[in-house]
């Protein structure tokens, strides 16, 4: 058996919406996903993002009322440029190369026939 607000939410994923709770709180954000074990909403305010160096980041969900330390692992970025520079530069030099005005001889000083 599903739960009453089941059908009712399957309408409104990926709308933008407030959802206010039974202790008070509400939320702004989209409902991701519905299925029957649960709603899967993303709140739209609020910082998202965590630095790994931040050790006293607390976070707090809907489904859990207390403060939970997030665990959170530095991640190197660097490999990532390395394509993109890659493409970028095939990309310049295939425009570079489309741009240059191409000879059908070597453009130095005609002499004529009868020259060799």
């Amino acid at each position: 058996m599903v739960h009453p607000m089941y059908h009712q939410c399957l309408r409104l994923v990926n709308k933008p919406l407030t959802v206010h709770l039974a202790n008070g709180k509400s939320y702004y954000g989209a409902i991701q996903n519905v299925n029957q074990s649960g709603v899967y909403f993303l709140p739209m305010s609020g910082n998202r993002s965590v630095s790994a160096s931040e050790t006293t980041v607390q976070a707090e969900t809907a489904d859990n009322k207390e403060q939970q330390e997030i665990d959170a692992k530095e991640v190197f970025w660097a490999p990532f440029f390395f394509p993109f520079g890659l493409l970028a530069g095939f990309t310049l030099g295939f425009v570079a190369g489309a741009l240059i005005p191409r000879y059908p001889y070597y453009p130095g000083p005609y002499y004529g026939p009868g020259y060799w």
